[in-house]
């Protein structure tokens, strides 16, 4: 996953991606941080992804971030699909 356009987050911060059912947060598959204006991210989950969309368990991806000293920011939803 090619990642632009998002800030750095303060000391102690990162960034996940989850999949997602009708906006709503579902599997984590994994977390990032931000360097520079571009990051390259490397993900791996320790689960089967395969027929994910078909199955109907999920049918999107969202990015949230987690702030240190903001509780919950982690659910709120920065990107999807």
């Amino acid at each position: 996953m090619d990642v632009k356009g998002l800030p750095q987050l303060p000391q102690g911060g990162w960034y996940e991606l989850l999949l997602s059912k009708n906006g709503v947060i579902g599997a984590s598959c994994g977390t990032f941080v931000i360097a520079g204006d571009e990051t390259a991210v490397r993900l791996g989950v320790g689960y089967d992804l395969p027929g994910w969309r078909e199955a109907g368990r999920y049918d999107g991806w969202v990015v949230t971030a987690h702030v240190p000293g903001k509780p919950g920011s982690g659910e709120r939803i920065l990107l999807t699909t």
